[in-house]
């Protein structure tokens, strides 16, 4: 179902939240906890310093910082000063972060002291140093708190954020999401979550190149809810995480799979942490339903499996479990998005998503743009998602895979294709082919790579770290003289995962 959602800032929201809510606690991270007016106090300093350098509506800032704190006080300085952010996770090759800030035109970046020290500017005409300033006088007079309001109404861009995913002709693509897609998926998450102040209580777990982070954190304090970040620390300890989730009374909270069968393997499926929780959100990727009903075992929460890409703003679909169900789907769509098949056979066919949230496109693609973006005859946008699916008889969705070469590793979508290219500017490489292969339950990336000498898999994975982020370099790599071939002359796939599921077992 399709509703007119309203097309303010989520900004303009969450100043408003903290202006009522002001001494109440907004965010938790490292063992301190921060008041909204104290939020707001950081986030306006950090405002003021992009408007002093040029930011103008609709820039893209680029935000590259070493904590999950500063980059959210970072983000929500870019959207309140008009720009749009374009966040970086600092553990990104430099190769690519070059390329982003070329593409997307950056010429100013948010960064620590501590990364223009490291050489982190590229050479751009501004580099904004942050810093912990914290004077919540500012807001105490009326007038001032108009003040604020009114500029950042009048600031307003209508570009959010932009996302670098993976691309299928071997570089990133940057997907374009404006302020009305943001708020129309902001509008429709809402009953989902059920936000009820700083009573719900939402950790943040993701980093904030993933796009579920927006749901965890500014959306949730668009709503005067509480949000609890974790540590780089605390994400990799699931006994430090655990302590987290219990000392902080955290009862929402967003998972993928891959992560929450890391922690139901960590703990031997005791998880009775999870005892307090309300809400368990889980997407990214699918869900098996046996790690469903071992999650089910340990909670009485409400337990959501979500779909949506990167293109139509964080979740299309949802899904509230059941024990009873009798297999896993998506469910249906949120209020404010509607599913479209297009059929290829027996019902299955590519998902479709129609919605207010569609993004606007890709930077500087074109091409791409006009042909997975399309304009319906209501005038709002649908998504060619290049996912197959179909309709259950209870009308729920069912997601069949995709139809082209991309999947999904550890919650973040990559395009196969990026890999191959990569792995074939190498010059000893002649070609090479990257299979996704399962085995003993774990999916690993696979590489066969044909060249005239074996290449040592440390100079191969050192290579690889210049161009590629950890999760999209293959595990295993197999050297071959020659592929196999169909009797139509193309590769042949199927041969090559049975070898390398054999070569997994062995």
């Amino acid at each position: 179902m399709i509703n007119n959602c309203q097309n303010g800032s989520y900004t303009e929201a969450f100043v408003l939240e903290a202006l009522k809510r002001k001494n109440e606690i907004a965010v938790t991270y490292d063992n301190k906890h921060y008041s909204y007016i104290e939020i707001l106090t950081m986030v306006c300093e950090r405002m003021m310093r992009l408007r002093d350098a040029g930011v103008v509506p609709n820039e893209i800032v680029a935000v590259i910082t070493e904590d999950s704190l500063d980059s959210l006080i970072s983000i929500l300085a870019v959207n309140s000063a008009g720009g749009a952010y374009l966040p970086i996770d600092r553990s990104t090759p430099r190769e690519r972060i070059k390329y982003i800030c070329m593409d997307a035109k950056i010429n100013c970046l948010v960064a620590s002291e501590q990364l223009r020290i490291e050489g982190w500017n590229y050479n751009l005409r501004n580099v904004i140093l942050t810093s912990p300033i914290v004077d919540s006088e500012i807001f105490k007079d009326e007038d001032s708190k108009k003040q604020l309001i009114a500029e950042i109404r009048e600031n307003a861009g209508d570009l959010a954020y932009v996302l670098y995913t993976s691309g299928s002709t071997g570089v990133p693509k940057g997907v374009l999401v404006s302020h009305k897609s943001l708020n129309t998926f902001r509008d429709s998450i809402r009953d989902i979550v059920e936000y009820s102040g700083t009573n719900t209580i939402f950790l943040a777990n993701t980093s904030f190149t993933f796009d579920i982070s927006i749901l965890e954190t500014i959306v949730t304090l668009s709503y005067g809810s509480r949000v609890i970040i974790s540590t780089q620390k605390q994400r990799l300890n699931p006994k430090l995480l655990r302590e987290l989730i219990i000392t902080e009374r955290v009862n929402t909270v967003q998972f993928t799979p891959t992560y929450i069968n890391f922690l139901i393997d960590y703990f031997n499926e005791e998880l009775e942490f999870f005892c307090n929780l309300n809400k368990i959100l889980l997407g990214g990727e699918v869900l098996k339903k046996n790690a469903y009903l071992k999650i089910a075992k340990t909670t009485n929460a409400d337990i959501y499996n979500c779909y949506g890409p990167t293109e139509a703003t964080i979740w299309a679909t949802t899904k509230k479990l059941n024990k009873n169900d009798e297999s896993i789907t998506i469910g249906i769509p949120l209020q404010n998005y509607e599913i479209t098949i297009d059929a290829l056979d027996d019902g299955i066919g590519e998902i479709c998503i129609v919605s207010d949230a569609v993004a606007e496109g890709y930077l500087n693609k074109p091409e791409l743009t006009g042909e997975r973006f399309v304009a319906t005859s209501t005038g709002t946008k649908m998504y060619r998602t290049g996912d197959l699916g179909r309709f259950t008889k209870t009308g729920d969705l069912e997601y069949m895979g995709r139809r082209d070469n991309q999947v999904k590793i550890r919650g973040f979508r990559v395009e196969i294709g990026e890999i191959e290219y990569i792995i074939e500017s190498y010059e000893k490489v002649e070609r090479s082919v990257v299979l996704i292969v399962n085995a003993n339950g774990k999916e690993s990336l696979v590489c066969f790579y044909k060249s005239m000498v074996k290449i040592d898999r440390t100079e191969m994975i050192l290579f690889l770290r210049n161009y590629l982020s950890e999760y999209m370099i293959p595990k295993f790599f197999i050297w071959k003289t020659s592929f196999p071939v169909t009797l139509n002359g193309k590769f042949d796939h199927f041969s090559l995962k049975k070898e390398a599921e054999q070569f997994l077992s062995d």
